[in-house]
């Protein structure tokens, strides 16, 4: 079984939540989900009663009574829905409509209102340290109009009382924490900037560049509010959910929080935020690694799920082509044939996601009643990765000159789905950051140690996790690295292949340096400047690949637009941003005559960076004049224009965008152009 903790690890005290608040977080989560998990029947009529435009509505619903009271309420009503409904008839959904009206909130939302965040934006010049003057015009008022989104964007849990609208019945008034198994919010204690529109909480790797435009603008104390939040959920579930909602504690989102703690530390210097962090950091890393993610066996599972791990039979694996598969873990075996891991996303839940109850099922109806739970988990597994959903995770394999020969994009069906066999190469370049990550904080907190005997824990874990990030390197390396392109893909397991198409996430680990020479984990203080590898790759992106687009990096190429909203040609702001930000990473001042990447190649893609990043932030000044808003997803070739598809609208706001944009401004300034 993988191990995620290095030698000596111990299990370190509570710091951000208590034993008696843990305890009782599991307690309030299985009284929820007798009314909002999937397997509830009150879910279940609920959402297929389609009382709300939008399902994720429901399940943001609060409770005016206990869910014991609810549900029993509910069973008096001796409704009979049979099995494969996809419907209700009028006379079922009218008394679900009088049903929800009297036990639950008339609106969602209002137990996370608006707040005033505890700091505010400051100038460009204080955070910075340059002058607002020195921002072209057009890019200071947009960075106006994006620090007055993102700030708008901030929500406090309603802990006490709920706030009462004049016009408008908000159920109970009891707040979340007076009641909590009413509430499917979780009650984080810092106030959290949302993404906008429908997502009106805070969600796992969006958060990661919300927090980035909160450093851009000197908010300093929000940003760590927020991370606080993460490392509170991290200590009393053991590993960072989805969202900050009970429906999604079934699965995380790529994992991103040691970068957090890494941006704010650089921002303010806070060092000793990180000894308060690092041992949850390795709690988190070592969910990602634990081959059975036994952290899970306190959520229901349906029957129909996978084995539940027991003393008896501690690892539940499949083996396909000589890979072996195990919760979020991949075994293969190497050139050497040593066995190492990789990792995947992956849930164990086989049903579907409360959130999109109606939607799921309706996509199974025509399959066999034993394939379906296959599906859910697949279902399950996309929206673990953030990439919900994409050709990206599709069969069968096609390259773009087969969909070329074909004339017609690939055809879209939820069956094909299986991220489950997939090892994805963005989410391993951001476990190898990970990696480097914990290593460079063993260092920080031996440095602040003053225990001969802590002191050598700490070196000892930080050997360990420059190891564990060498390992994966070279593994990636294998099974990954295409020589020709020099370029980064996702590898399928199961069919023990690397997958044939290029999407945004081969960016991912040039962002994580996984192809700079030295790599960061045997030069941890190095800025190399840019090597062959990483140059070559640059260059096939912009000129070959089809994903740099007029407006920014598109997820897919052109031949790949299926439909689906992490498709071309949609551009969303985390990709764009990790790829300016491989491209415009500072590096030690090189020699010109240096071959692997002299003083002009730093500037030819520094540039190149600078230059995409304008041209993205000029189609969001387009979109906000025209709109007065900003959007979670840009069109690649449209000026101003949002994205589509998908399974909901694109959605106002939008946080990551937000911050994001911020970000570039705060790191560029005068060198942005606007169009």
């Amino acid at each position: 079984m993988a191990s995620g903790g290095p030698p000596g690890t111990t299990e370190e005290g509570s710091r951000f939540v208590d034993r008696v608040t843990k305890e009782k977080a599991r307690q309030v989560k299985q009284r929820l989900d007798l009314i909002f998990h999937p397997t509830s029947e009150v879910l279940r009529a609920a959402q297929l009663a389609q009382i709300f435009p939008d399902q994720k509505t429901f399940v943001d619903l609060h409770l005016r009574a206990a869910p014991e009271t609810v549900l029993s309420e509910y069973r008096k009503l001796g409704l009979h829905i049979d099995a494969t409904a996809t419907d209700l008839d009028e006379r079922t959904r009218d008394t679900m409509r009088a049903f929800l009206d009297r036990y639950f909130s008339k609106r969602a939302g209002a137990d996370f209102p608006p707040c005033a965040l505890p700091d505010h934006p400051q100038s460009y010049e204080v955070v910075s340290g340059g002058k607002l003057s020195e921002l072209d015009g057009a890019v200071a008022t947009l960075r106006g109009h994006l620090a007055a989104a993102l700030v708008g964007l901030g929500r406090n849990v309603a802990k006490k009382e709920l706030e009462r609208h004049d016009d408008e019945d908000c159920g109970s008034m009891d707040g979340v924490d007076m009641h909590p198994e009413r509430h499917t919010l979780l009650a984080v204690p810092h106030p959290v900037v949302v993404p906008g529109g429908r997502f009106n909480e805070a969600y796992y790797w969006d958060s990661y560049w919300v927090i980035l435009g909160l450093l851009a603008v000197g908010m300093y104390t929000s940003a760590k509010g927020m991370i606080e939040n993460f490392l509170g959920m991290l200590e009393t579930w053991g590993f960072v959910a989805n969202g900050i909602r009970s429906y999604y504690l079934d699965r995380s989102q790529p994992p991103l929080l040691s970068d957090m703690v890494l941006a704010y530390v650089e921002a303010t210097a806070d060092v000793p935020f990180v000894q308060d962090a690092y041992p949850l950091l390795k709690q988190e890393y070592a969910w990602w690694m634990r081959a059975t993610p036994t952290d899970l066996d306190h959520l229901p599972r349906s029957t129909s799920s996978p084995p539940t791990p027991t003393p008896s039979n501690p690892v539940v694996a499949h083996r396909h082509c000589g890979a072996r598969f195990d919760g979020h873990c991949v075994f293969v075996h190497d050139k050497e044939g040593r066995e190492v891991c990789l990792n995947r996303y992956f849930t164990a839940l086989t049903v579907p996601r409360a959130e999109s109850y109606r939607k799921d099922v309706s996509k199974v109806l025509l399959l066999p009643e034993e394939m379906r739970p296959a599906v859910y988990q697949n279902i399950r597994t996309a929206a673990e990765s953030g990439w919900d959903f994409s050709s990206r995770w599709i069969r069968p394999l096609r390259r773009p000159s087969e969909v070329a020969e074909n004339g017609a994009p690939p055809t879209w069906r939820f069956v094909d789905l299986e991220p489950i066999n997939i090892i994805p190469v963005d989410l391993n370049s951001m476990l190898y950051r990970y990696e480097v990550n914990l290593a460079h904080f063993a260092d920080l907190c031996c440095s602040r140690e003053v225990d001969p005997i802590k002191q050598q824990t700490l070196k000892a874990e930080a050997k360990h996790f420059r190891q564990a990030a060498r390992v994966r390197r070279e593994a990636m390396k294998e099974f990954m690295w295409d020589p020709v392109t020099h370029s980064w893909y996702d590898y399928h397991a199961k069919a023990g292949v690397r997958c044939p198409n290029i999407t945004a996430a081969s960016v991912v680990p040039l962002w994580a340096g996984l192809s700079q020479i030295p790599p960061p984990d045997e030069c941890p203080d190095c800025r190399p400047p840019f090597s062959p590898d990483e140059m070559a790759a640059f260059d096939f992106i912009f000129d070959e690949s089809g994903l740099c687009q007029p407006y920014g990096l598109a997820m897919t190429p052109p031949a790949f637009e299926s439909g689906q909203q992490w498709d071309y040609p949609n551009v969303w702001a985390p990709l764009l941003h990790l790829f300016v930000t491989a491209l415009t990473r500072p590096v030690d001042t090189p020699q010109p005559q240096d071959e692997a990447g002299g003083a002009e190649n730093t500037i030819k893609y520094r540039n190149k960076g600078i230059q995409l990043g304008s041209k993205w932030l000029s189609t969001l000044k387009t979109g906000y004049a025209e709109s007065g808003l900003f959007s979670e997803k840009y069109h690649a070739t449209r000026k101003g224009q949002k994205g589509g598809g998908g399974e909901y609208a694109s959605q106002p706001g939008f946080g990551w965008t937000n911050g994001a944009a911020l970000d570039f401004i705060h790191r560029f300034g005068k060198e942005i152009v606007l169009d």
